[in-house]
């Protein structure tokens, strides 16, 4: 299978390449050249990778947008997916094959951060707050999810992830996903701190 991945230079866009490259798919990426830093880099030799443009003429089984930065689908791509970190922002569905995901909070190496917390575009969470210990999706077990969500036939329209809470049985869960935890909060804040330390400081 092949799949296009817009913005594929974020810090969420680089994580999904990896693991699609990890797991054998082909993965053609278009660039947001207004992203910082060079992540695409990490698997620019990769046979199976290749950049393309928004022109490009190929044609894919799923389309993966990471926010919205472009104003017209390519052609070519038989199911799109946005996935929208930014929680004030809503991508409407622009066609019937398309499905919107609305993550918590993804949290995950190479995102803006400090010693302190992370940034959601221009607001900062402390890692120390409720709402970190509550939201906060590590960025693997999203990946993780997305993997098994695209081989999926009937994936709904639009829907929200959260973590799994453990007194969710009184609140409404339609079109919500609650991903378990494959690890402490406080595990993930150290990994966060140290990739942080060795190679964003």
């Amino acid at each position: 299978m092949r799949l296009l991945i817009v913005n594929c230079n974020s810090w969420v866009g680089y994580h999904i390449v990896d693991a699609l490259l990890m797991e054998g798919f082909l993965v053609d990426g278009v660039i947001d050249h207004d992203e910082p830093g060079d992540l695409e880099m990490y698997f620019g030799r990769n046979s199976l990778y290749e950049e393309v443009t928004l022109q490009t003429k190929k044609e894919y089984e799923i389309g993966i947008i990471i926010d919205d930065f472009i104003t017209e689908l390519p052609k070519g791509v038989k199911h799109w997916i946005t996935i929208s970190t930014n929680n004030d922002k809503r991508i409407e569905s622009a066609t019937q094959t398309m499905t919107c995901i609305y993550p918590s909070l993804l949290v995950g190496e190479w995102m803006n951060m400090n010693e302190q917390g992370v940034y959601r575009n221009d607001e900062f969470i402390r890692f120390d707050s409720k709402y970190f210990k509550e939201q906060a999706i590590y960025i693997v077990d999203f990946v993780n999810a997305l993997l098994h969500w695209i081989q999926m036939d009937n994936l709904p329209i639009c829907f929200q992830v959260f973590p799994k809470q453990e007194n969710i049985s009184n609140k409404k869960v339609e079109k919500k996903i609650f991903l378990r935890k494959n690890r402490s909060i406080d595990t993930v804040i150290q990994s966060l701190k140290n990739h942080y330390e060795q190679f964003q400081k």
